[in-house]
């Protein structure tokens, strides 16, 4: 831990602060180029328990996390109507949408 920041970063890639807050870092080991039009796909998962689990436990939420599929990609939508009755949800490509609004704005591109 730095005396000087309050922070430091773990070897498995997260940045940690002294009062417990945590974040992933995507550039731990080398710096990512993000492209505009290029997808880029990030998962994380996050195991909460209480105390400290053997080690055993937390490699077999991790080999379970692992294994999990992602959602295929879905998308984009083509009409104003794909937007319609809460599909908008449904889309995850180019983009999720947070409404419908911006999903029929999309689509009028």
């Amino acid at each position: 831990m730095s005396a000087t920041t309050g922070f430091h970063v773990r070897d498995d890639g997260f940045h940690v602060r002294d009062g417990g807050w945590m974040c992933a870092l995507l550039t731990h080991d080398a710096p990512v180029t993000v492209s505009p039009g290029k997808a880029l796909k990030l998962r994380y998962g996050v195991y909460v328990h209480g105390g400290l689990p053997a080690t055993e436990k937390i490699d077999r939420q991790w080999r379970y996390f692992a294994q999990l599929q992602l959602p295929p990609a879905l998308g984009p939508p083509v009409t104003a109507k794909d937007c319609w009755h809460g599909d908008w949800r449904r889309y995850n490509t180019p983009r999720s949408f947070q409404s419908q609004r911006e999903c029929e704005s999309h689509v009028k591109r």
